[in-house]
């Protein structure tokens, strides 16, 4: 898989209702447009993400043990919806986190 590595914005606390974006590296792919694969920030730096470009939230708020199963992750979730969408028409559509959830099931199990 050829990625290139570029700099998102995400937030730095997905639990905070405070707003505060850093600038991170992050890894893209034509497999999975409007997505970037990324390493946590600060105090999960150890774990794997999956962030909308374009407004800088965390896919689901979910994390993985390993790049492979974001990247896995983030190509099921691109199978699912136009990411490259702004986030309040991804998240109008319906079911879109039922279908999450069994994409991160799959993606889990790698």
């Amino acid at each position: 898989m050829k990625t290139e590595q570029i700099t998102i914005f995400a937030r730095t606390d997905p639990y905070s209702k405070a707003y505060k974006s850093t600038q991170i590296e992050a890894y893209t792919d034509p497999a999975f447009p409007g997505l970037a694969v990324h390493r946590g920030i600060s105090y999960q730096h150890d774990l794997w993400y999956v962030t909308h470009m374009q407004s800088g939230w965390l896919i689901h708020g979910i994390n993985f043990d390993k790049r492979r199963q974001a990247v896995v992750y983030a190509r099921g979730a691109a199978k699912i919806t136009d990411w490259t969408q702004n986030a309040k028409e991804i998240m109008e559509q319906p079911h879109i986190g039922h279908k999450l959830t069994k994409v991160y099931s799959k993606a889990a199990a790698v």
